[in-house]
């Protein structure tokens, strides 16, 4: 743990308890989910003098309490925006104390949990040079090494010496996987505490599945992503059938070219009833394997469903809104789907989303306002927190805008994605006329015509008082319009 502390601009004074530290260290590597040992190295960071890094941790635990459940962050809605403002301020600083010290060894990509870096990029032959340096400063339980190596580097960079490093790791991920690759993870024995296996974008083939599923020390996988390797409809079939994936929660397998059969394989699955997550996105899915998914009566833990990017248009949303499986999901992902109006006519008129707290139906540009104006003036949506239309319009101009801003539908969102919809200042007055959505926190209206005169009426709307991150990536404000929102909006981070 004094490793940590120990860079050239640190004061020469500070004395540092390097088994205390390492001590910290131990614990939270050897328990992830335990906050204990987390707040009192919270309490030791600050102590040493570095404040802000100690009070991101602090943050960061009390944040994972808060958000637990549904009814848990619906109490602490107020308390949860504020420790999420303060966290953004912070999150600089937390990072750059962490690049310091590990971006030497060949870390990148930081993702804290907890208020420490838990994820990090680390490629094979940084892992294998550095990979105890960097698992003596960082509890690391979430490894993503890059590209997959050759099967015998692999190997290597899994050997034996690494035991400690590996048996910490929870989650694995690579990209160019390959059947060798899946292999060699396969017969590692000292992977045996993997939660998580990502195997992305490569040319693993149902060999590769079959590696994993043999595997006698990968018992404990709850999530798979194999995203982006055209494993056909016979991929999906391996993974329907093998009896070692009776616990898997999450599975991802985007951009597999399944089809109908693939999907048929995965509804049917006795094998995947524990699922409560799966993405089936870019998958050239048809009607029939959307019906199969939909009713489905063995995937009844499923809340969570990406369908994205498979030219789903009326007739597919009609059979998925009768299904059995829509009354149960939580966050649904239907963007890169031909949603014209009369599909966005039907999902404004049914019942069965009520459950619903995220929607993307996003890159639908054929929806037009129409379809835009269903969505808001629609009744069933209660619960959103999270709505994401970006590129759904030609032009997204003031009457839809104006529709939005007041739709009772809208009302509990908290995180609303309209970039890219060519919106003009005339849209941007009507939004804020009309606005009355008193949980918006964050808005990205990035890729629009926004312009500075844009800028400074969103930053004297007393509208957005509430709002504590916007995106203006590539809309057109200028010095004069960032000026402005930095004045009239001290408490909100703008993005440009």
């Amino acid at each position: 743990m004094s490793e940590i502390l120990n860079s050239e601009d640190e004061p020469s004074e500070l004395n540092v308890p390097e088994k205390e530290g390492d001590a910290f260290i131990d614990a939270i590597a050897k328990n992830p989910d335990d906050m204990a040992p987390r707040l009192m190295c919270a309490d030791w960071l600050q102590e040493q003098g570095y404040a802000d890094v100690g009070e991101f941790m602090r943050i960061q635990i009390e944040l994972s309490d808060l958000q637990s459940d549904q009814d848990h962050r619906e109490k602490n809605r107020q308390r949860i925006s504020a420790l999420r403002r303060r966290e953004r301020k912070l999150t600089k600083a937390a990072n750059d104390f962490w690049q310091e010290r590990l971006s030497r060894f060949g870390v990148t990509a930081i993702q804290f949990k907890g208020g420490m870096p838990e994820s990090v990029g680390l490629r094979v032959p940084d892992f294998v040079e550095h990979g105890q340096e960097v698992f003596s400063i960082a509890p690391v339980s979430d490894l993503r090494i890059g590209i997959c190596p050759d099967a015998d580097v692999l190997q290597e960079a899994l050997a034996e010496t690494r035991q400690r490093q590996l048996e910490q790791l929870r989650r694995l991920s690579m990209v160019n996987a390959h059947d060798g690759g899946a292999g060699v993870v396969a017969r590692c024995r000292h992977l045996k505490n993997l939660t998580s296996l990502g195997l992305h974008q490569g040319i693993l083939t149902e060999a590769g599945i079959r590696e994993i599923a043999s595997s006698k020390y990968l018992k404990k996988l709850t999530g798979l992503e194999l995203g982006g390797n055209n494993l056909g409809s016979g991929g999906a079939e391996v993974l329907a059938r093998a009896a070692a994936f009776k616990n898997l929660k999450n599975l991802s397998i985007w951009g597999n070219r399944i089809g109908n059969l693939g999907a048929r394989a995965l509804a049917s699955s006795k094998i995947l009833r524990n699922l409560t997550s799966l993405n089936v996105g870019s998958n050239e899915i048809g009607i029939e394997g959307i019906e199969a998914l939909s009713n489905s009566r063995t995937l009844k833990e499923l809340t969570i469903m990406d369908i994205s990017g498979n030219e789903i248009g009326l007739d597919g949303v009609r059979v998925l809104l009768e299904g059995l499986m829509i009354e149960r999901l939580t966050e649904l992902n239907m963007s890169s789907n031909p949603i014209r109006p009369e599909v966005a006519h039907l999902i404004a008129q049914s019942e069965k989303l009520h459950k619903l707290e995220k929607l993307n139906i996003g890159e639908a540009l054929v929806m037009g306002g129409t379809g835009v104006l269903e969505l808001a003036n629609s009744t069933c949506f209660g619960n959103l927190t999270e709505l994401d239309m970006r590129r759904v319009c030609t032009i997204l101009g003031p009457k839809e805008m104006g529709a939005i801003a007041n739709s009772a539908n809208f009302r509990s969102v908290n995180r609303l994605v309209l970039k890219n919809n060519s919106i003009r200042v005339e849209g941007i007055a009507e939004f804020l006329k009309s606005f009355n959505l008193p949980n918006l926190e964050e808005l990205d209206l990035s890729d629009n015509f926004i312009g500075p005169e844009g800028a400074k009426l969103l930053a004297k709307s007393k509208a957005l008082k509430n709002l504590k991150l916007l995106y203006l990536t590539m809309s057109g404000i200028g010095p004069e319009g960032l000026a402005a929102l930095k004045l009239h909006l001290p408490e909100c981070e703008v993005i440009v």
